[in-house]
This record gives C-alpha cells, sequence and structure tokens, in this order.
C-alpha cells in the first residue's frame, strides 16, 4: 500500500511540476494567448436504431425493434488552447455512482488544455476514456455492433481522472493516466453482484495508472499501454494491451491483444463460475484470486464503393483462475459481420444490415453447457451535427 501512494503522489507531483512550469512560460511568452482565437459550440446527436431479432441455443428467440444507441454531446473550444467534451447517453439511468458522482448515463465531462509555447502537452481533467491499448475503444462507437468482455467487464472504459499527454513529433505521443479503478466503491460492487467482502478489504486508494503509447509508422498505429490497479486492498490488477491497426485507401484493419492478470476478481465472470461450481448460493458468493484474463479481437473494414462497405469482427477471449480449477474456465467467441449503404455524401448516415455470433464454451471441470446466441438486425444509425456556433 505505502508503495501504490508513494507511486502515485510521484505521478501527481509530476504532473503538477510540469504542468506549472509550462504555464509559468505560457504567461511569459504568450500573452493570453488561451483566450484568443475563435469560441465554439457544437451540438451533437448520436442515434442508432433496428428491428432485430434473438435466438440461440439458451437463448429466448424474440423479434422486436430497439432504439440501440441515443446519444446527445456538447463540444467546442474556448480559444485555441482549451476545449471541453459533454456526452450524455439518453437510454441510460441517471443514477449517480458513489465514487465518482458522475450519472451512469454520463460518458464525458472533461476539459483538456494545451500547454507549451508549441502545445506539445495536453492536460484532460474529469470523466474520460480510459487510455486503454484498443483500436477496439477508439473506434466510433455507432460502428461498433459487439464489444468484447474487455471493454464490457475487464475495463472501466469511462473514467473520471487526470491524463497528462505529451507530443513526439507529428506522429507519437505518451501519455500518462491516473484513474478510478472503477467507478463505484468496493461494497457497493460486490452487494450489487450478490458478493460478500469476506476475506478482503476496501483499499485507501481504489486507483489506477495507465501508460499508454499513440504511434504511427507510415500506414500502421499503435495504441499500446500498461495499467495496474487496485480494487481490494493489498491486491493488483497488471494489464498489457497492444492495439495495432493498418489503413489503406480503401480498407483498413486492427488486432487488439491483451493479457491482463488480476489480483482479485472485479470483473466476476470466473468467481461467478467459480462460485457456482462450489454450490454457493448467490448473495453469499465469495470474490476469487489470481484471475487470468486474455483476448484477442480482430476487424476488417472495406470500402466497396462511395456508398457500399462492409465490415467483419471476430474475438477469442479466455479466462479461468491460476489458483482455483483452471485459467482457462470460459471461453468467449464472438463474430460479427456488417452491411453498409450511405446514401448522402458527406454525411454520417448509414444503413445497415448486421448478424452478431456469441458462443460461450466452459471447461469440461465445470460440467456446464455451451451456449450460442445468435442476432440479426437491419437498421440506420446517424451522426448529426445540430448545431455550429462560434462567437
Amino acid at each position: 500500500m505505502r508503495r501504490w501512494c508513494i507511486l502515485l503522489s510521484a505521478v501527481a507531483t509530476m504532473i503538477g511540476k510540469v504542468a506549472a512550469q509550462e504555464m509559468v512560460k505560457d504567461s511569459l511568452k504568450i500573452d493570453n494567448e488561451a483566450t484568443k482565437g475563435e469560441r465554439t459550440a457544437n451540438l451533437l446527436l448520436f442515434l442508432k436504431t433496428s428491428a432485430a431479432s434473438d435466438s440461440g441455443k439458451g437463448t429466448a428467440e424474440r423479434a422486436y425493434l430497439n432504439v440501440d444507441e441515443a446519444r446527445v454531446g456538447l463540444m467546442g473550444a474556448y480559444g485555441d488552447r482549451l476545449s471541453y467534451f459533454v456526452r450524455f447517453r439518453l437510454n441510460r439511468p441517471m443514477t449517480p455512482d458513489d465514487v465518482d458522482n458522475a450519472s451512469r448515463a454520463l460518458d464525458f465531462a472533461f476539459l483538456t488544455y494545451q500547454i507549451g509555447e508549441r502545445r506539445q502537452w495536453e492536460v484532460t481533467l474529469g470523466k474520460q476514456v480510459a487510455q486503454v491499448g484498443s483500436w477496439e475503444t477508439d473506434s466510433p462507437f455507432l460502428r461498433e455492433f459487439f464489444y468484447t468482455d474487455y471493454l464490457n467487464y475487464y475495463s472501466n472504459v469511462f473514467v473520471t481522472a487526470a491524463t497528462l499527454a505529451r507530443r513526439l513529433g507529428e506522429n507519437h505521443s505518451l501519455r500518462l493516466q491516473v484513474h478510478n479503478t472503477l467507478n463505484s466503491s468496493f461494497a457497493s460492487h460486490l452487494k450489487a453482484n450478490g458478493y460478500v467482502d469476506t476475506g478482503f478489504e476496501a483499499p485507501e486508494t481504489p486507483l489506477g495508472l495507465y501508460l499508454a503509447w499513440a504511434g504511427q509508422l507510415g500506414r500502421f498505429q499503435t495504441l499500446y499501454s500498461y495499467n495496474i490497479s487496485q480494487f481490494a486492498k493489498g491486491y493488483y490488477t497488471h494489464t498489457l494491451s497492444l492495439g495495432n491497426q493498418y489503413k489503406a485507401d480503401r480498407w483498413a484493419a486492427y488486432i487488439d491483444l491483451v493479457y491482463s492478470d488480476m489480483g482479485v476478481d472485479f470483473a466476476l465472470l470466473p468467481s461467478n463460475l467459480i462460485n457456482e461450481y462450489k454450490g454457493a448460493v448467490k448473495e453469499h458468493y465469495l470474490l476469487q484470486e489470481g484471475i487470468v484474463y486474455k483476448t484477442a479481437v480482430a476487424r476488417y473494414d472495406q470500402q466497396l464503393t462511395p456508398h457500399w462497405s462492409f465490415s467483419l469482427k471476430g474475438s477469442v477471449e479466455t479466462s479461468g483462475s491460476r489458483k482455483e480449477l483452471s485459467e482457462n474456465l470460459r471461453y468467449n467467441y464472438q463474430y460479427v459481420a456488417v452491411l453498409q449503404y450511405a446514401p448522402l455524401s458527406g454525411e454520417d448516415l448509414q444503413f445497415f444490415a448486421s448478424y452478431v455470433g456469441n458462443t460461450l464454451h466452459y471447461s469440461s471441470l465445470l460440467n456446464k453447457p455451451d451456449s450460442h446466441f445468435n442476432h440479426f438486425a437491419i437498421g440506420l444509425y446517424y451522426k448529426w451535427t445540430v448545431l455550429k456556433s462560434s462567437f
């Protein structure tokens, strides 16, 4: 614990010193530049809706109309150096989390300030995206039709954090981010999922630290990150994420590789299986230690004509425990195919037909049947700039 506190203290001190030094330089060399330039405000609407059907082994068959996404965002700038972004989900509860006091519907609420004569430093404060080394995370959410367990359970993607970024030339940047491990407290997270805290304590500093590199080498781009975080006192999670992307003129592809060694299982997927195997009663489940999670996820996008395109995506994920049963208790396979039609040039309006498949396979040790899920949908999504203003 002491080493963890010293590390975070050193990081915070470094951020403060660098920012303070550069701000002093700015005040001496660039008088009032932060408020020079155009002041802007843009109101954005994100909508995805579909007619869908579900079927499969262990899945109730149904057909329905759905609002997949409905989000509204406000983004803009105050001068040349200060920018902001706020984005809400209109189909999520407004209940605040008990750690950061931010609504669960709130994706973003942050300010970014550029520092330095060449603006090579950048500080971002507020609720923002985690600096995960993942192109799946970076991909526009309207274009993603299914996410991996890594983003749904193992990563806290929208975090309240402080981020310091340093641009190295035109093609590379280093990023350091201090963040809350989860948006819910230790006690509330366990209670909400039917767990008790037997054998574990809430940490004094439930924080995490990302170190990330974003690079561009010609058409090849990287998003690499290392993360350390603490959910229970004295138990640390270490995660290495390697996001790789290649962009050509008419096609693009990415592959993300992730390995996570979790001191204690705050994602709870292997813990659920182990408790079920042991015959434990829900509401009295126990957290499991020594969890191992691995994933590989890949996506390919092809522009066929100016109006037609298709996308293919697949992933393999495994999880288990080094201390109970096996490191490979749960296998998660996902596969996605999407055909898209954009009728209006210059507008982000897309009609789509999509298929999503998901198979869960379990170790024979668990004596648990596999399950399979099929999801077919036709629909549209649209990113609309409702209002653009400058003053």
